[in-house]
């Protein structure tokens, strides 16, 4: 995917929404690969992609249209990370950060 525009001057948010969850999916999968946390470990529910809308269309209204932007609705439509689940192995990525004394507790 190409992003031609500048996300801070683009009035569209489904366009920046668009363009943000490949990105974010695409970071979460590269730190998985490597046995670390998410780098973007939130879920974009329908109710908080309502508030970022409503606040995006606060920043960029028209001066001089103060009700343009209404507050959002229930029935804004779903768009989530999808976050894959996460077992972890002895001898993985994730685990090779502790080592073991001699009794084989895992320390840091």
């Amino acid at each position: 995917m190409e992003i031609n525009f500048d996300p801070y001057r683009q009035g569209n948010f489904d366009a920046l929404v668009e363009a943000w969850l490949p990105l974010a999916y695409a970071a979460n999968s590269l730190n998985y690969s490597m046995g670390q946390p998410d780098l973007y470990p939130f879920v974009l529910v329908p109710t908080v992609l309502g508030k970022l809308r409503f606040v995006h269309g606060l920043i960029h209204r028209p001066s001089g249209q103060e009700d343009a932007v209404r507050s959002p609705g229930p029935n804004v439509p779903a768009r989530t990370i999808p976050v894959p689940r996460r077992k972890v192995v002895r001898g993985d990525a994730a685990s090779s950060r502790f080592h073991r004394n001699s009794n084989g507790t895992e320390i840091p």
